[in-house]
């Protein structure tokens, strides 16, 4: 979903947009996938029940397999590359811990991880985020194979994006 039917602001904290969000809100996204006029879609950090999926965690859009997976690609026709909101906005970092939100981000179907590194200026965040992304492909085939596929979808972009 977009910010449209948002009445709070996700770089501070939790939005859950239950009771505003209308699927109508999807008719931009629709039309821009229809027309071959979406290169990139970036996910919101935006809270729908219906959409949160059965983990036992509310899960925004951003982490959600539900949008990323099911809406976007599967119900509206999406195959290109799917970027993240900033991962340190508050709707993510007071919810989830670093690894978790990497992991849950790009199994949902997330190709580009956002960081901008303001909330707390670490130097060694990159770091972090390869030691998450390697320790746990090494270790998870599944999750091994996401990130070539997100791998894919960029490459394809950047050639795209070079003719």
């Amino acid at each position: 979903p977009g910010h449209g039917s948002s009445r709070a602001d996700s770089h501070k904290g939790f939005v859950d947009i239950t009771r505003y969000w209308q699927p109508e809100e999807l008719t931009p996204y629709r039309n821009l996938i229809a027309g071959g006029m979406a290169d990139m879609v970036m996910r919101a950090h935006l809270y729908h029940e219906k959409f949160s999926g059965n983990s036992g965690k509310q899960l925004p859009a951003s982490l959600s397999p539900n949008w990323i997976t099911g809406v976007l690609r599967s119900q509206l026709g999406y195959s290109g590359v799917v970027i993240s909101d900033d991962m340190e906005m508050g709707a993510i970092r007071q919810q989830f811990s670093l690894e978790e939100s990497i992991v849950l981000a790009v199994r949902a179907g997330t190709d580009i991880l956002l960081f901008a590194n303001t909330a707390r200026y670490r130097a060694g965040l990159a770091g972090e985020i390869v030691d998450v992304l390697v320790r746990t492909a090494r270790d998870d085939p599944a999750f091994r194979a996401r990130i070539e596929e997100s791998y894919a979808r960029i490459v394809a972009l950047k050639s795209q994006l070079a003719r």
